[in-house]
C-alpha cells in the first residue's frame, strides 16, 4: 500500500508538472517585430543606420503581453505604444524573462527616471541595467508606453541578443482593449558593416547602401545560431486589427512647418521667438518648437511640447492637443477636451480634425 501511494503521489505530482507545461507553453506574448523574417525601413543618418518597423503593430490586451529582440550591437531603441479606439489603462511589468520571480520586483515610483529610461549619455538612467540584472520593472495604470534606450555602449550591447517581456497583469482596466505600437533602432554603421563582413558571405548579395544592415537584421537567428546559444523557432504571429464602432485618427503631426530663414533647431527657434519683427509668425514658431520637443529622445522634453502647441495656435497643434488628451498622452485623459481641440482645428480648415469631430459627434464621445 505504501508503494501504491508513493506511486500515485509521483504520478499526480507528473500530472501536475505537465499541466503547467502546457500552460506556459501556450501564454503568448505578442512579437513586436519578427526576428525571422523583419519588415524595416532603413536610413543612413550621419555613422549610424537608422531601422524603423515598416507598419504600424497592434497588441491585443487579450494576449499574455508582448515581446520585442534587443540584437548584440543596437545603438538605440524606441517602443511607443498607445490606446486604440479604447479608454482606461494597463498595469504591467517588463523583464527578460517570460516568467521572473515576484521577488524581484522593484518597489518604485512612476517619476523615477533611473528605472523608466535608459541613456547612458545621462547620470541614472539606467533602466537597461536592471533589467539584465533579472530586475522586473512595474508600470501602474499607463494609458501609454515608451520603453525606450539610448547611447548603448558595447559593454552593455554585447550582452545583449536578447528578448525583452511586457507581462500584462491582470488588474489591467477591461476597457482597454488593444494598442498600436511604433519601434525603431539605430546601430553604429561602421560596427554593423565590419560585422558582417567578418561573419556572413554577402558575396552574392545586393549591392545596395543598406546591404549590410538588412544582412545582419534578416541573419539574426542564424546569427544566433552560429556565434551564441540556440534558440527555438519563432512562429510568426498575425497582426489581427480588432473591429471596432470607430477609429479616430491619432497619428501625430511630427514634421516641421516651412519658415523662411529660421532653421528647425532648439536655439534658432528660441532665437526668432524672442525678435519682435517675428511676431505674425509666433504661432508657427511656437508650433516647431512644439514639434522640436515632441521629436526629442527624452520623456521630459516629449512633455514640453504640450506647452508650446498650446501657446502657437495653428491648426496643426490644435490636432495634436486634440490626440494628447484623447489618448492620454502626457496629460490626464479627457474626450471632452480632446473634441474641443479637434474642433477648433476643424474650424481652422483642418481636414484631419474635421473627421475627428465628426466621428465623436456620431458617437457622442465628449461632446455630452
Amino acid at each position: 500500500m505504501k508503494n501504491l501511494d508513493k506511486n500515485s503521489i509521483i504520478s499526480r505530482s507528473i500530472l501536475l508538472l505537465l499541466v503547467i507545461f502546457c500552460i506556459n507553453s501556450y501564454a503568448k506574448f505578442h512579437d513586436i517585430y519578427n526576428i525571422v523574417n523583419p519588415s524595416f525601413h532603413y536610413h543612413i543618418e550621419g555613422n549610424k543606420y537608422r531601422v524603423i518597423l515598416k507598419d504600424t503593430g497592434y497588441v491585443s490586451l487579450k494576449d499574455n503581453g508582448f515581446r520585442f529582440f534587443l540584437p548584440k550591437l543596437v545603438k538605440d531603441y524606441n517602443l511607443e505604444l498607445l490606446r486604440v479606439s479604447s479608454i482606461g489603462y494597463l498595469d504591467g511589468y517588463l523583464s527578460k524573462n517570460k516568467y521572473f520571480d515576484k521577488k524581484n520586483i522593484l518597489n518604485i515610483g512612476f517619476v523615477d527616471l533611473n528605472y523608466y529610461l535608459t541613456d547612458y549619455n545621462e547620470q541614472n538612467q539606467r533602466q537597461l541595467n536592471y533589467i539584465l540584472n533579472d530586475k522586473i520593472i512595474p508600470y501602474k495604470k499607463s494609458t501609454s508606453l515608451i520603453i525606450e534606450g539610448y547611447n548603448i555602449p558595447l559593454s552593455i550591447s554585447n550582452k545583449l541578443d536578447k528578448w525583452l517581456y511586457f507581462t500584462f497583469k491582470k488588474t489591467s482596466d477591461i476597457r482597454l482593449k488593444e494598442m498600436s505600437y511604433t519601434f525603431n533602432m539605430t546601430f553604429d554603421k561602421e560596427e554593423i558593416d565590419t560585422y558582417v563582413k567578418n561573419n556572413l558571405n554577402i558575396k552574392n548579395y545586393d549591392k545596395s547602401e543598406y546591404r549590410y544592415i538588412d544582412a545582419y537584421l534578416n541573419n539574426l537567428t542564424k546569427i544566433k545560431s552560429n556565434f551564441y546559444t540556440p534558440i527555438k523557432e519563432v512562429k510568426r504571429t498575425n497582426k489581427i486589427k480588432k473591429k471596432s464602432k470607430y477609429y479616430l485618427d491619432i497619428k501625430r503631426i511630427i514634421n516641421y512647418i516651412n519658415i523662411d530663414g529660421i532653421k528647425n533647431n532648439k536655439n534658432d527657434l528660441l532665437k526668432a521667438l524672442n525678435n519682435p519683427k517675428n511676431q505674425n509668425i509666433v504661432g508657427k514658431i511656437k508650433f516647431n518648437l512644439g514639434v522640436y520637443y515632441l521629436n526629442s529622445k527624452k520623456r521630459i522634453d516629449k512633455k514640453k511640447s504640450l506647452k508650446y502647441f498650446k501657446e502657437s495656435k495653428e491648426k496643426e497643434a490644435y490636432f495634436n492637443l486634440g490626440i494628447f488628451y484623447y489618448i492620454g498622452l502626457f496629460v490626464k485623459e479627457n474626450d471632452k477636451i480632446a473634441y474641443k481641440y479637434f474642433s477648433k482645428s476643424s474650424d481652422l480648415g483642418f481636414s484631419r480634425a474635421s473627421k475627428n469631430k465628426n466621428i465623436m459627434e456620431k458617437y457622442k464621445v465628449g461632446t455630452n
